[in-house]
């Protein structure tokens, strides 16, 4: 397997005649929308110089209780380099303020969504080129708001110049609960072998809610919030550049903030 991704990549980046859009990996045809698994993924993060490394979280507790703001703080410390990508849900009678963190790293905020009908936002932003050591990503806000909850994952060999590839966001009510059935919006990557950070957020609340990564993605956090709004984030490698979306699955039929960012190597 690994010989055969390391081929791949090279004539990628050669140029020798691979067309970024069809190739094979292992007898398999992959396109835009290819999506490997788990295990492939991992050896072609090691050839392509991108991979995760952890992720944070932190919600309101109580859900209910009133803050200008969340944090979450890492486990262990951050590399320098390295790159940080943020989703945060919070209460949407407010406006996200920025996004910051104890190193002094400098974030962008990218996109914002809102579910009107349960008065709640989500947002992505991220943070390049980072400084190293113990570190707490703090989201600000506008003004104190209960239901807040954020999730951070550092990653290791993006671009530190330039590694966003493409963005999207969706809100969709009443999701249901088929496979696949929470969509991030479509998004257009033009680099191969992006990185695909994802978030989403229930938030109606649902009772009994509980989200597993849509196919092909690996999840990654799921904050243990008590009676709130379900949230969890994901990620995947995309083998070539085109058309993207993340999905995820619902147990109960919710309202999602859905969100999606590409990291170029």
């Amino acid at each position: 397997m690994i010989a055969i991704v390391r081929s791949l990549v090279v004539l990628a980046v050669a140029g020798c005649g691979f067309d970024p859009h069809v190739g094979s990996l292992d007898g398999a045809t992959l396109d835009s929308h290819t999506r490997v698994s788990h295990d492939d993924a991992h050896s072609i993060d090691a050839f392509a110089g991108i991979a995760f490394v952890q992720s944070a979280s932190g919600f309101s507790s109580p859900w209910t209780s009133s803050s200008s703001s969340i944090a979450a703080t890492f486990s262990s410390a951050v590399s320098a380099g390295d790159l940080i990508a943020v989703y945060v849900s919070y209460a949407g009678n407010t406006s996200l303020q920025g996004v910051s963190d104890s190193l002094g790293n400098s974030y962008a905020v990218v996109d914002t969504v809102s579910d009107d009908d349960d008065t709640q936002k989500s947002s992505t932003a991220y943070a390049r080129n980072i400084a190293a050591g113990t570190d707490t990503v703090t989201v600000r806000l506008d003004g104190g708001v209960c239901c807040r909850v954020v999730i951070a994952h550092e990653l290791s060999g993006a671009d530190p110049n330039a590694p966003l590839d493409g963005h999207s966001s969706h809100e969709e009510d009443s999701t249901g609960t088929h496979t696949d059935g929470v969509t991030s919006g479509t998004m257009t990557t033009t680099a191969g072998l992006d990185y695909i950070f994802a978030g989403t957020s229930d938030g109606a609340a649902a009772g009994g809610q509980h989200i597993t990564a849509g196919t092909g993605f690996e999840l990654r956090a799921t904050p243990a919030i008590s009676n709130g709004n379900a949230t969890a984030s994901e990620d995947e490698t995309q083998v070539a550049a085109g058309a993207m979306t993340s999905t995820f699955t619902f147990a109960a039929n919710g309202n999602a903030l859905s969100l999606q960012m590409a990291f170029k190597p």
